[in-house]
């Protein structure tokens, strides 16, 4: 499940590279590659929280990660309420989550004294601050929307990537 996690960070990553590639497509064209792949990243998660969630304190974070993906996933691949005027706003929520998941797991990760919480803490702020940013200006000056997607895209990539590394732990935290 570790590489699972790992690999859809990477299927994530890819999908905002796609995005990159078609700066001037409509959300109707991206929609489809970037369901599936957030699809493939929310069971990983959850999948993930499944094997290990004796073993490691902050699997429940990928639980947590994984259901609003899926969620997420699933209404982008239905074409529910999904429209282009508040499709910025949309994923700009999911990676504004996504990071406060990323910040709180990096908190969690450091009090176990493990190496690289600072990682963690790194793309949570930086996720954060992209979620943040979509809110006070989702039509985003003149930048088009397919490059904002692909970059929170790259940018989610890269926490699942980060989030799966720390998954073969086996710490937990010490008893009270």
């Amino acid at each position: 499940m570790r590489m699972t996690t790992m690999i859809t960070g990477g299927l994530l990553a890819a999908a905002g590279i796609f995005c990159f590639a078609n700066p001037g497509a409509p959300f109707s064209a991206l929609a489809f590659v970037l369901g599936i792949a957030m699809l493939l990243s929310g069971l990983s998660h959850i999948f993930a929280f499944l094997r290990y969630r004796k073993r490691s304190e902050f699997s429940k974070w990928h639980l947590a990660e994984g259901l609003i993906t899926t969620v997420l996933a699933t209404v982008i691949l239905t074409e529910v309420v999904i429209t282009e005027l508040i499709v910025v706003v949309f994923f700009g929520m999911w990676i504004l989550f996504s990071g406060t998941l990323r910040v709180i797991a990096s908190l969690t990760i450091r009090k176990l004294r493990m190496k690289g919480w600072a990682w963690d803490m790194g793309f949570g702020l930086a996720s954060m601050a992209a979620g943040i940013y979509t809110f006070y200006n989702p039509f985003i000056a003149g930048l088009g929307m397919a490059l904002l997607l692909g970059g929170i895209f790259v940018l989610q990539g890269a926490n699942s990537i980060v989030a799966g590394v720390h998954l073969k732990s086996r710490k937990k935290f010490p008893s009270n």
